[in-house]
Protein backbone atom coordinates (compact mmCIF):
# COMPACT_ATOMS: atom_id res chain seq x y z
CA UNK A 1 0.00 0.00 0.00
CA UNK A 2 2.80 2.48 0.96
CA UNK A 3 4.34 1.76 -2.44
CA UNK A 4 1.60 2.61 -4.19
CA UNK A 5 1.06 5.70 -2.29
CA UNK A 6 4.75 7.06 -2.95
CA UNK A 7 4.13 5.82 -6.36
CA UNK A 8 0.51 8.11 -7.08
CA UNK A 9 2.28 11.14 -5.21
CA UNK A 10 5.55 11.01 -7.41
CA UNK A 11 3.26 10.98 -10.53
CA UNK A 12 0.71 13.42 -9.30
CA UNK A 13 2.59 16.32 -7.14
CA UNK A 14 4.72 17.61 -10.44
CA UNK A 15 0.85 18.39 -11.70
CA UNK A 16 -0.28 20.27 -8.68
CA UNK A 17 0.96 24.25 -9.61
CA UNK A 18 -1.20 26.63 -11.02
CA UNK A 19 -2.77 25.45 -14.55
CA UNK A 20 -2.08 28.30 -17.07
CA UNK A 21 -4.77 28.30 -19.66
CA UNK A 22 -3.80 31.51 -21.69
CA UNK A 23 -3.16 31.53 -25.19
CA UNK A 24 -0.66 33.72 -26.40
CA UNK A 25 -0.58 34.58 -30.15
CA UNK A 26 1.23 38.08 -30.20
CA UNK A 27 4.26 37.71 -27.90
CA UNK A 28 6.08 35.07 -30.35
CA UNK A 29 6.47 31.22 -30.95
CA UNK A 30 4.51 30.00 -27.55
CA UNK A 31 8.09 27.56 -26.24
CA UNK A 32 6.44 27.11 -23.47
CA UNK A 33 8.12 24.05 -21.94
CA UNK A 34 4.90 22.70 -19.03
CA UNK A 35 1.33 24.24 -18.45
CA UNK A 36 1.34 24.40 -14.83
CA UNK A 37 3.70 26.69 -12.52
CA UNK A 38 6.26 25.68 -9.35
CA UNK A 39 7.62 27.88 -6.96
CA UNK A 40 10.72 30.06 -7.86
CA UNK A 41 13.86 28.07 -5.52
CA UNK A 42 14.16 29.15 -2.24
CA UNK A 43 18.07 28.80 -2.88
CA UNK A 44 19.97 28.94 -5.91
CA UNK A 45 23.97 28.59 -6.61
CA UNK A 46 25.23 31.48 -8.24
CA UNK A 47 28.14 30.38 -11.05
CA UNK A 48 31.16 31.81 -11.76
CA UNK A 49 31.36 33.34 -14.58
CA UNK A 50 35.00 33.90 -15.21
CA UNK A 51 34.06 36.91 -17.83
CA UNK A 52 38.02 38.18 -17.70
CA UNK A 53 35.83 41.43 -17.85
CA UNK A 54 37.75 43.70 -15.85
CA UNK A 55 34.88 46.61 -15.72
CA UNK A 56 32.53 43.81 -14.65
CA UNK A 57 34.81 42.57 -11.66
CA UNK A 58 35.41 46.49 -10.68
CA UNK A 59 31.87 47.11 -10.41
CA UNK A 60 31.20 44.57 -8.47
CA UNK A 61 33.79 45.82 -5.98
CA UNK A 62 32.48 49.32 -5.85
CA UNK A 63 29.22 47.94 -5.67
CA UNK A 64 29.62 46.18 -2.52
CA UNK A 65 31.45 49.54 -1.03
CA UNK A 66 28.64 51.55 -2.54
CA UNK A 67 26.49 49.30 -0.83
CA UNK A 68 28.25 49.41 2.90
CA UNK A 69 28.03 53.12 2.59
CA UNK A 70 24.48 53.35 2.15
CA UNK A 71 23.26 51.14 4.93
CA UNK A 72 25.65 52.69 7.02
CA UNK A 73 23.82 55.97 6.48
CA UNK A 74 20.62 54.44 8.03
CA UNK A 75 18.40 56.02 5.06
CA UNK A 76 15.43 53.28 4.67
CA UNK A 77 13.74 52.73 1.57
CA UNK A 78 9.66 51.92 1.66
CA UNK A 79 7.29 50.13 -1.27
CA UNK A 80 5.32 53.65 -0.88
CA UNK A 81 9.05 55.31 -1.98
CA UNK A 82 9.38 53.29 -4.97
CA UNK A 83 5.74 53.70 -6.37
CA UNK A 84 6.12 57.40 -5.91
CA UNK A 85 9.57 57.70 -7.31
CA UNK A 86 8.36 55.18 -10.29
CA UNK A 87 5.45 57.29 -10.75
CA UNK A 88 7.00 60.68 -11.41
CA UNK A 89 9.61 59.13 -13.48
CA UNK A 90 6.67 57.52 -15.96
CA UNK A 91 4.85 60.71 -16.07
CA UNK A 92 7.83 62.54 -16.90
CA UNK A 93 8.53 60.09 -19.48
CA UNK A 94 4.76 60.51 -20.59
CA UNK A 95 5.15 64.01 -21.03
CA UNK A 96 8.45 63.99 -23.35
CA UNK A 97 6.47 62.92 -25.86
CA UNK A 98 9.45 60.86 -27.04
CA UNK A 99 7.78 57.61 -26.94
CA UNK A 100 4.66 56.36 -28.53
CA UNK A 101 2.91 54.27 -25.99
CA UNK A 102 0.24 51.83 -27.28
CA UNK A 103 -2.75 51.99 -25.59
CA UNK A 104 -4.50 49.03 -26.34
CA UNK A 105 -4.98 46.12 -28.40
CA UNK A 106 -4.32 42.13 -28.21
CA UNK A 107 -0.43 42.82 -28.02
CA UNK A 108 -0.57 44.61 -25.00
CA UNK A 109 -3.41 42.68 -23.32
CA UNK A 110 -1.28 39.42 -23.97
CA UNK A 111 1.99 41.02 -22.03
CA UNK A 112 -0.58 41.86 -18.98
CA UNK A 113 -1.24 38.37 -18.57
CA UNK A 114 2.47 37.12 -19.02
CA UNK A 115 3.26 39.91 -16.60
CA UNK A 116 0.67 39.02 -13.77
CA UNK A 117 1.75 35.00 -14.63
CA UNK A 118 5.63 35.97 -13.42
CA UNK A 119 4.60 38.35 -10.75
CA UNK A 120 2.27 35.20 -9.33
CA UNK A 121 5.56 32.80 -9.00
CA UNK A 122 7.38 35.13 -7.20
CA UNK A 123 8.55 33.41 -3.45
CA UNK A 124 7.90 36.90 -1.91
CA UNK A 125 5.75 39.64 -2.37
CA UNK A 126 6.34 43.34 -2.53
CA UNK A 127 4.01 46.47 -2.52
CA UNK A 128 5.45 46.98 -5.31
CA UNK A 129 3.28 47.96 -8.09
CA UNK A 130 3.57 46.66 -11.61
CA UNK A 131 2.08 47.59 -14.65
CA UNK A 132 3.48 47.25 -18.25
CA UNK A 133 3.72 49.54 -21.11
CA UNK A 134 3.92 49.38 -24.66
CA UNK A 135 6.43 51.48 -27.15
CA UNK A 136 6.17 51.30 -30.63
CA UNK A 137 9.70 51.80 -31.53
CA UNK A 138 11.79 49.34 -33.68
CA UNK A 139 14.42 50.03 -30.95
CA UNK A 140 15.44 47.03 -29.18
CA UNK A 141 15.01 48.19 -25.33
CA UNK A 142 13.21 47.85 -22.48
CA UNK A 143 13.53 49.24 -18.80
CA UNK A 144 11.64 49.75 -15.56
CA UNK A 145 11.18 53.22 -13.44
CA UNK A 146 9.42 51.69 -10.34
CA UNK A 147 6.95 48.85 -11.18
CA UNK A 148 6.37 50.54 -14.59
CA UNK A 149 7.80 48.22 -17.15
CA UNK A 150 8.17 49.78 -20.51
CA UNK A 151 8.99 47.54 -23.28
CA UNK A 152 9.52 48.11 -27.19
CA UNK A 153 7.58 46.19 -29.85
CA UNK A 154 11.12 45.91 -30.92
CA UNK A 155 12.71 43.97 -27.93
CA UNK A 156 9.66 41.23 -28.77
CA UNK A 157 10.16 41.04 -32.36
CA UNK A 158 13.87 40.31 -32.01
CA UNK A 159 13.18 37.89 -28.89
CA UNK A 160 11.50 36.10 -31.50
CA UNK A 161 9.37 33.64 -28.35
CA UNK A 162 7.23 34.38 -25.45
CA UNK A 163 9.97 32.55 -23.14
CA UNK A 164 12.63 35.09 -23.99
CA UNK A 165 9.90 37.43 -23.78
CA UNK A 166 9.13 36.42 -20.06
CA UNK A 167 12.61 36.42 -19.33
CA UNK A 168 12.92 40.06 -20.60
CA UNK A 169 9.92 40.73 -18.47
CA UNK A 170 11.22 38.83 -15.53
CA UNK A 171 14.74 40.97 -15.90
CA UNK A 172 12.78 44.25 -15.19
CA UNK A 173 10.80 43.16 -12.53
CA UNK A 174 14.51 41.88 -10.97
CA UNK A 175 15.93 45.61 -10.67
CA UNK A 176 12.76 45.57 -8.74
CA UNK A 177 12.87 42.73 -6.35
CA UNK A 178 16.19 42.47 -5.94
CA UNK A 179 16.48 46.34 -4.82
CA UNK A 180 18.31 47.68 -7.29
CA UNK A 181 15.77 50.66 -7.28
CA UNK A 182 15.80 50.94 -4.01
CA UNK A 183 19.60 51.85 -3.82
CA UNK A 184 19.32 54.27 -6.47
CA UNK A 185 16.29 56.15 -4.12
CA UNK A 186 18.54 55.71 -1.21
CA UNK A 187 21.11 57.57 -2.90
CA UNK A 188 18.59 60.62 -3.49
CA UNK A 189 17.14 60.40 0.01
CA UNK A 190 21.61 60.68 1.24
CA UNK A 191 21.74 63.81 -1.43
CA UNK A 192 18.85 65.37 0.12
CA UNK A 193 20.04 64.38 3.33
CA UNK A 194 23.43 65.88 2.82
CA UNK A 195 22.18 69.05 1.68
CA UNK A 196 24.25 68.30 -1.78
CA UNK A 197 20.44 67.68 -3.42
CA UNK A 198 21.04 69.97 -6.77
CA UNK A 199 18.55 69.96 -10.01
CA UNK A 200 21.79 68.68 -11.81
CA UNK A 201 22.00 65.89 -9.33
CA UNK A 202 18.05 64.73 -9.23
CA UNK A 203 18.35 64.71 -13.17
CA UNK A 204 21.55 62.45 -12.93
CA UNK A 205 19.49 59.90 -10.94
CA UNK A 206 15.99 59.87 -13.26
CA UNK A 207 18.42 59.39 -15.60
CA UNK A 208 20.04 56.03 -13.86
CA UNK A 209 16.68 55.02 -12.98
CA UNK A 210 15.07 55.71 -16.46
CA UNK A 211 18.12 54.17 -18.84
CA UNK A 212 18.22 51.86 -16.78
CA UNK A 213 22.13 51.98 -15.60
CA UNK A 214 22.19 49.86 -12.66
CA UNK A 215 25.76 48.54 -13.43
CA UNK A 216 26.91 45.80 -14.74
CA UNK A 217 26.34 43.23 -11.90
CA UNK A 218 23.14 44.53 -11.36
CA UNK A 219 22.54 43.15 -14.74
CA UNK A 220 23.56 39.54 -14.70
CA UNK A 221 21.63 39.46 -11.42
CA UNK A 222 18.49 40.93 -12.60
CA UNK A 223 18.72 38.52 -15.59
CA UNK A 224 19.10 35.13 -13.22
CA UNK A 225 15.71 36.41 -11.35
CA UNK A 226 14.35 36.33 -14.77
CA UNK A 227 15.18 33.57 -15.80
CA UNK A 228 14.14 32.03 -12.20
CA UNK A 229 10.61 33.61 -13.15
CA UNK A 230 10.58 32.43 -16.68
CA UNK A 231 11.05 28.70 -14.92
CA UNK A 232 8.75 28.69 -12.44
CA UNK A 233 5.90 30.00 -15.00
CA UNK A 234 6.31 27.51 -17.59
CA UNK A 235 8.77 29.17 -19.98
CA UNK A 236 11.68 27.92 -21.27
CA UNK A 237 14.89 29.42 -19.50
CA UNK A 238 17.44 28.11 -22.53
CA UNK A 239 15.37 30.74 -24.59
CA UNK A 240 17.28 33.60 -23.01
CA UNK A 241 20.32 31.95 -24.36
CA UNK A 242 19.01 32.35 -27.64
CA UNK A 243 18.20 36.03 -27.47
CA UNK A 244 21.96 37.19 -25.94
CA UNK A 245 23.68 35.07 -28.22
CA UNK A 246 21.80 36.54 -30.99
CA UNK A 247 22.32 40.31 -29.91
CA UNK A 248 25.95 39.28 -29.38
CA UNK A 249 26.23 39.06 -32.93
CA UNK A 250 25.63 42.87 -33.35
CA UNK A 251 28.12 43.60 -30.89
CA UNK A 252 32.00 44.75 -31.30
CA UNK A 253 33.52 43.82 -28.05
CA UNK A 254 37.07 46.02 -26.58
CA UNK A 255 38.12 46.31 -23.63
CA UNK A 256 37.93 50.35 -23.26
CA UNK A 257 34.23 49.53 -24.24
CA UNK A 258 33.39 47.59 -21.68
CA UNK A 259 34.11 50.24 -19.13
CA UNK A 260 31.71 53.09 -20.36
CA UNK A 261 28.91 50.44 -20.51
CA UNK A 262 25.97 50.38 -18.23
CA UNK A 263 25.27 46.67 -19.29
CA UNK A 264 27.65 43.71 -20.00
CA UNK A 265 28.45 42.73 -23.42
CA UNK A 266 26.18 40.38 -24.70
CA UNK A 267 28.28 37.14 -24.99
CA UNK A 268 28.91 37.60 -21.23
CA UNK A 269 25.43 37.71 -20.30
CA UNK A 270 24.98 34.02 -22.08
CA UNK A 271 27.78 32.66 -20.76
CA UNK A 272 26.64 33.98 -17.17
CA UNK A 273 23.29 32.61 -17.83
CA UNK A 274 24.06 29.21 -19.84
CA UNK A 275 26.53 28.31 -16.06
CA UNK A 276 23.36 29.27 -13.86
CA UNK A 277 20.85 27.35 -15.74
CA UNK A 278 23.44 24.02 -15.99
CA UNK A 279 24.13 24.78 -12.24
CA UNK A 280 20.48 25.15 -11.51
CA UNK A 281 18.38 23.31 -13.43
CA UNK A 282 20.13 20.46 -15.70
CA UNK A 283 18.89 21.51 -18.39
Amino acid sequence: MRKELLIFLLFILPFTGKAQNHHYSTLGTNDRIRSYSVKVPKKVKLPDCNTDDYAYEGAELFQSFEQFTLDASGVKVTSYDINKFGDEAYNQIVKSNKYKFIKSGKQLSELKILLSELLAVRRKTSGIRYQIHLIDDPMINAFTVGGHIIITTGIIKEAGTLSAVAAVLGHEIGHNEKEHITTTIKKLKVAKQLGSESAGQVALLLQRLITPAFNQPNEIEADYYGVDLAYAAGFNPKAALTLWKKMSKKETENTLGSFIRSHPYSSTRYKCIKKYIKLNYKL
